[in-house]
């Protein structure tokens, strides 16, 4: 559902997490073993964000099939 608010849940990828230099943009990869999506998210991560753990964020998916959360 492009441009419709919704929540995407699964680990967060080995290896996919990519900061922007701002420090605070942070780019990574959901998958569930056999999908994946890609997220951007801007702002403070929650401390128990880390590859390979679980993860759900809430935000819209842009026509370039791009994740933007807006809460992880």
């Amino acid at each position: 559902p492009i441009d419709r608010s919704f929540r995407v849940g699964g680990l967060v990828e080995e290896g996919s997490v990519q900061r922007d230099a701002n420090g605070l943009t942070v780019r990574f990869v959901v998958t569930d073993m056999a999908q994946t999506v890609p997220v951007t998210y801007t702002g403070l991560l929650p401390d128990l964000f880390k590859e390979g753990k679980g993860v759900v964020a809430q935000g819209k998916l842009g026509a370039d099939g791009v994740f933007r959360a807006e809460q992880v």
